[in-house]
């Protein structure tokens, strides 16, 4: 995520409005799509909203690697907004369905830890990249490359999420 922006600006030479208007639809799409995705979690489960927007993350960084077209951009900023939003609204619904509510602190700290030690490594090794380069394209396109690799191996992972559904209730 850091080197969206250095690569928007310097590299593809975006004006502001266009590097504004790539956050927008991103986070455009998101707000859209969330209602569908709160009734496809109601209807599948929050597991299965999870599993669509880890599998959908996955080769987004590397879609920047196809075309610096500014419309195909907005395309992937778009199914990009909507692939991030099934996996926020997943993970925020698996904390209530599948965890403890005397577990949610201690799970939930855990969790923001790693998350954080996850992007410092990303962003520290991306760093590294863009100085061997020099900070030029190539070492972008690495860096996405990468990027998407790496979330491939964390797929596995998703087996292990428990397929838990709860029926609302009222307050």
């Amino acid at each position: 995520a850091p080197f969206f922006a250095p690569y928007w600006l310097k590299q593809l030479h975006l004006s502001y409005e266009q590097f504004m208007g790539l956050v927008a639809v991103s986070f455009g799409a998101r707000i859209v799509v969330m209602p569908a995705f709160g009734l496809l979690a109601r209807r599948l489960g929050a597991r299965t909203l999870l599993w669509c927007g880890g599998v959908g993350i996955t080769p987004m960084a590397a879609l920047w690697l196809v075309s610096e077209w500014f419309p195909y951009l907005v395309l992937v900023q778009i199914a990009a907004g909507i692939v991030w939003g099934a996996w926020e609204l997943g993970t925020f619904l698996l904390v209530f369905e599948a965890i403890r509510e005397e577990e949610r602190t201690s799970i939930l700290t855990t969790f923001n830890l790693a998350n954080a030690v996850a992007m410092v490594s990303g962003s520290l090794l991306g760093g590294a990249i863009l100085h061997h380069f020099g900070e030029e394209k190539i070492g972008y396109m690495a860096i996405f490359a990468l990027s998407s690799s790496m979330r491939v191996l964390t797929l596995p992972l998703l087996r292990r999420i428990p397929d838990v559904r709860l029926s609302p209730r009222p307050i």
